[in-house]
């Protein structure tokens, strides 16, 4: 007996010795080491909701700390969309969690039971930049890479942000690897107009945010990139928030209004990079010299200014006319901004049958929830078709610019206020609509709504 344990024990030993002489191989070795640390990682985090601490390690074994928002009701079949978001130059440094102290980290932890996005928040060290280091983005991008992986994220729905510097990074990044986004949302970034014009190659949808005041030249810069990519066929959403609105702004901070807005992040669920990359038609502006003789009539209650703004005056005892589109095309998406600045509200007429006289046609109202209900009515039997959503209705803004979003496409109508859905009508009679659309503000006396970058883009 003694005999049979001695022959079994010498070769455990000798067994355990080699064992043991291998790991100590296979933990000298760097990658081996970063790869079973790697994986020991994944092990301690991968189950984890809320806000997570991570680390990893770049090319050069170098190990980084880095946080993941996880949502808490992630199941293992789930798809979420993730959000990239890269903060400013005030929290660079090596901690891991500094960067958490503003921006979208604090909208999260004040509703961190429901936010429904993957959210990645790497930290910029401080002897770089990722706003001009290729080599910095591209770990960023390997991070982003493996926390798909990891989190089974829609590769179509991944979004970046960022805020100051990091908004400026976020473009660069965009730049670089133009076809992995499907938006992005930079918040008070710097107003370099050759990167953005790079950047939206990939036709990657858009909502820039910026403080006018935030520097002398900030809303001018601004507002000519908006105009440059309005004129590349693009449609992007821009905010321009007034700094000097509120006393004690902090006239670079946009990111504080962004995170409030569930009408932006409702907008950022919807964005689908395949989409994106679809080959589609671009916009193109519609209130030009050149479009005139497509608008008719205009009649002396309307003007236009050199600053493409197309105004209205109303009147409750003299019928004035529309300004209608002569659009042929049944399918197609309508983009402008318009602002009541007399009145309660203003809308947009869709007319059937022949031509676009007064005999049949819908009028979709356009009204504050303080006075009344909006929504689709249909002429001459004035019946209510669909009113509008009241939570969406909540997001108009009288006295101030409001984004209006338009879209007619075979039995669908679909109107989109501020980035919420203000109604989606499915019906068979959309499909009688002959394309021709007019403006109006609501028959009131002396109301006065203005329109601007009107722009639209046919479906095919």
């Amino acid at each position: 007996m003694l005999k049979f344990k001695r022959t079994i024990l010498i070769p455990a030993l000798l067994l355990l010795g080699a064992l043991c002489i291998n790991c100590f191989f296979v933990f000298s070795n760097t990658s081996s080491r970063i790869w079973w640390n790697q994986q020991y990682e994944k092990f301690q985090n991968q189950n984890k909701r809320g806000f997570v601490n991570r680390y990893y390690f770049d090319k050069a074994g170098k190990k980084h700390k880095y946080v993941v928002f996880v949502p808490y009701h992630l199941k293992p079949n789930d798809k979420p969309p993730l959000m990239l978001h890269l903060h400013g130059a005030g929290k660079r440094g090596t901690d891991g969690v500094s960067h958490l102290r503003d921006g979208m980290a604090t909208k999260i932890w004040s509703e961190k039971r429901h936010f429904p996005f993957v959210v990645l928040f790497p930290q910029e060290p401080t002897d770089r930049w990722w706003q001009n280091d290729s080599e910095l983005v591209d770990d960023l991008i390997s991070l982003l890479d493996s926390t798909i992986k990891e989190y089974h994220i829609d590769p179509d729905r991944v979004s970046i942000t960022g805020l100051s510097s990091g908004a400026t990074a976020a473009w660069n990044v965009v730049n670089q690897y133009p076809d992995r986004f499907s938006a992005i949302v930079p918040l008070s970034s710097l107003c370099d107009l050759k990167l953005i014009k790079s950047a939206t190659r990939s036709n990657i949808s858009i909502w820039d945010y910026y403080v006018h005041g935030d520097k002398p030249e900030s809303g001018d810069c601004h507002r000519a990139v908006f105009q440059d990519l309005l004129e590349m066929g693009l449609s992007p959403h821009y905010s321009e928030l007034n700094g000097f609105a509120a006393k004690g702004w902090n006239l670079h901070n946009s990111w504080g209004f962004f995170t409030s807005n569930q009408g932006c992040l409702k907008w950022l669920m919807d964005q689908n990079r395949k989409e994106n990359q679809t080959q589609r038609r671009p916009f193109r502006l519609i209130f030009r010299e050149q479009d005139f003789p497509k608008w008719q009539p205009i009649t002396d209650n309307w003007s236009y200014n050199d600053h493409g703004i197309l105004s209205h005056t109303g009147s409750q005892k003299n019928k004035t006319s529309p300004a209608i589109y002569q659009n042929k095309h049944k399918n197609y998406d309508l983009h402008f901004e318009f602002k009541v600045e007399k009145g309660t509200g203003c809308q947009l007429l869709f007319f059937s049958g022949n031509g676009s006289n007064y005999s049949r046609y819908w009028a979709a109202n356009f009204v504050p929830p303080e006075e009344g209900s909006c929504g689709i009515v249909v002429h001459p039997e004035k019946k209510w078709l669909q009113s509008c959503d009241l939570l969406a209705q909540q997001a108009f803004h009288s006295g101030e610019w409001n984004d209006l979003r338009i879209r007619v496409l075979e039995d669908q109508l679909s109107v989109h206020l501020n980035g919420w859905e203000l109604f989606s009508l499915k019906d068979d009679r959309v499909l009688n609509l002959n394309g021709q659309f007019a403006l109006e503000s609501l028959p009131e006396e002396a109301s006065l709504t203005k329109w601007r970058y009107l722009r639209m883009r046919e479906i095919d």
